[in-house]
């Protein structure tokens, strides 16, 4: 965003293509933080800090509000700083970091900060309810508006009900003091129970079990669910014992279960759920605060620990869910005959708040300094591709373009060493492949070969493709990359299926400028045409630019194979 205009909010917001909606509150917010500051990270670090920070105060508005709430029904006594207990844990919990700093992360956040708010306005507006005024019902309406401005953030605010529906479980139990609002409530609840497992039974299962629905992982739906029996557990472990150990914030190495045995943890971890679950619910009127905590960890991975097609493990999907953790081990301790001493308890808030600040600056301290973060993080899962090509990669950019530099080489082994990790994508060979380029090294051609090899056997996946992109990119700014072993490279990629028009665009020009193969090119900018049917501009302009640089019979063959798609320039009446 260049400047503060109607057409650039406009695109800002509809900047982020993935997703139901766009989320175009969370990219309005960076599309400003980019108009201030441009990509300086220290202006997008400190708006997500802020956020985090006007959240923490929420939660001690909402955690309030339930506390309100529950001494109607006189089931839990907790003292007067509990609420500023959990706030607190559940803020400098080391957990929440990469989902603090990791920029991206602040839309779940943002997300967070309206579904908080609505929260709040349910509560008030259920307790008016309860109390027989009039204006129940608006505060009922404005919760569900705010919810919706948190779905544009990010999709997760679509579990508002699922939140909503714990506190009425555990603490609000549907009180009304009319019996209309009551079978209102819910009579609504259970149409929007029914709807959501319609759309779970005939839209979620259909798609996740579609034909190439999961080509991009090496998991299946099936392994994926069986997989969030230990998943899970993971969490509430990370939650409990917040060692840096516990937290590798790279998933990708993470064992996927592919049975009920296999791993045995898989059956253990069912087991431990199940058990967890019954308490919830089965202890919801005898320990309604620790019974919610439990719901709402639960209720916050209803989408991310089901069969969508998304990566095993992710800290920032606990960033809610952690409340919930907090929540109900918080008022276990509240409850529980720990001692006799009248400050036992205090002093043990204390010390627990002050251990969890010392772990959160430690970790945050780490984040700082990206270096000191790539080595943490491959000590923490040195099996772990994507921890081994960040620590490479910053090795080698540490460097410079200094060959002889000790970190270029230590930066070059870390590469191989991570090239040759099960799994590990072909960005690696890319990675090593640019660095000897651009250092003036050596090309290893097992290098190449393992590169193609990965690409013609692995599942396809946004990093397979930004290798491909990154060696086209390089090789246009005048890298003297291998043409021929990139052409494989690209061919072996198109082979596995069909990809991004401008994947084939940028082949379609390598052919022309470096292989001077105009039948190649030919091939690729007809994909082009077939494949950007949906952006007839983007089309137009690649068969002008085609024209516009001499390659007359390339631009003619496009052009033909555009009109049999009904593609063409507009006439001057148009």
């Amino acid at each position: 965003m260049e400047s503060v205009s109607v057409d650039s909010l406009g695109r800002a917001a509809l900047g982020y293509a993935t997703g139901v909606m766009g989320r175009p509150l969370s990219t309005l917010s960076f599309a400003f933080n980019w108009y201030l500051g441009g990509l300086n990270p220290w202006g997008y670090k400190l708006v997500g800090i802020l956020i985090h920070v006007a959240n923490a105060v929420l939660v001690l508005a909402l955690l309030r509000k339930i506390m309100a709430a529950t001494s109607s029904i006189d089931c839990t006594r907790v003292g007067p700083g509990f609420c500023i207990v959990v706030a607190l844990a559940w803020a400098l919990h080391p957990l929440q970091v990469s989902s603090v700093l990791y920029v991206v992360q602040r839309m779940e956040t943002l997300s967070l900060t309206f579904v908080l708010m609505a929260l709040i306005a349910y509560i008030h507006g259920r307790t008016q309810q309860a109390a027989g005024t009039t204006t129940g019902w608006y505060w009922l309406i404005l919760s569900v508006l705010l919810a919706g401005l948190g779905m544009l953030s990010k999709e997760t605010a679509v579990l508002f009900p699922a939140y909503t529906l714990a506190l009425e479980l555990t603490i609000l139990r549907f009180n009304a003091a009319s019996e209309r609002n009551r079978r209102y409530l819910v009579t609504g609840y259970a149409l929007v129970g029914a709807a959501a497992i319609l759309i779970f039974i005939y839209w979620a299962i259909p798609k996740a079990l579609s034909t190439g629905a999961f080509s991009n992982r090496d998991f299946t739906p099936y392994e994926r669910l069986l997989s969030q029996c230990r998943i899970l557990p993971m969490y509430l472990w990370q939650m409990v014992f917040p060692s840096s150990n516990n937290m590798p914030f790279y998933y990708d190495a993470y064992q996927k279960s592919t049975g009920w045995l296999t791993p045995l943890t898989t059956s253990l971890g069912a087991l431990f759920l199940v058990a967890l679950a019954a308490i919830g619910i089965f202890l919801r009127h005898r320990t309604p605060l620790i019974s919610l905590g439990i719901l709402w960890f639960f209720a916050s991975h209803i989408l991310t620990s089901n069969i969508y097609n998304l990566e095993l493990a992710f800290e920032h999907r606990n960033y809610f869910a952690l409340l919930g953790t907090t929540l109900a081990v918080a008022a276990a301790i509240a409850a529980a005959p720990l001692s006799t001493t009248r400050y036992f308890k205090s002093t043990l808030a204390i010390t627990l708040i002050g251990a969890l600040t010392a772990l959160c600056a430690l970790r945050s301290a780490t984040w700082g300094n990206d270096l000191i973060l790539a080595r943490t993080l491959v000590d923490i899962s040195p099996d772990s591709p994507r921890a081994g090509n960040h620590l490479g990669t910053r090795l080698i950019t540490s460097a410079g373009r200094n060959p002889a530099s000790s970190l270029f080489h230590e930066g070059m082994q870390e590469m191989e060493r991570t090239s040759l990790l099960p799994g590990a994508p072909p960005s690696s060979e890319a990675i090593l492949i640019l660095a000897a380029t651009d250092h003036g090294q050596p090309v290893d051609m097992a290098w190449w070969q393992r590169l193609v090899g990965k690409i013609r056997t692995q599942p396809v996946t946004s990093q397979t493709r930004a290798s491909i992109v990154n060696l086209l990119q390089s090789r246009e700014n005048g890298t003297p990359i291998n043409d021929s072993s990139l052409e494989q490279a690209y061919t072996a990629l198109f082979a596995r299926g069909n990809q991004p028009a401008y994947l084939y665009a940028m082949a379609g020009d390598h052919a022309l400028l470096h292989l001077h193969d105009d039948e190649l090119a030919t091939a690729m900018f007809i994909r082009v045409v077939e494949l950007g049917r949906s952006d007839p501009d983007f089309v137009l302009r690649v068969i002008d630019s085609l024209r516009l640089d001499g390659y007359t019979a390339v631009s003619e063959a496009t052009l033909k194979r555009a009109h049999e798609l009904g593609i063409r320039h507009p006439t001057p009446s148009d």
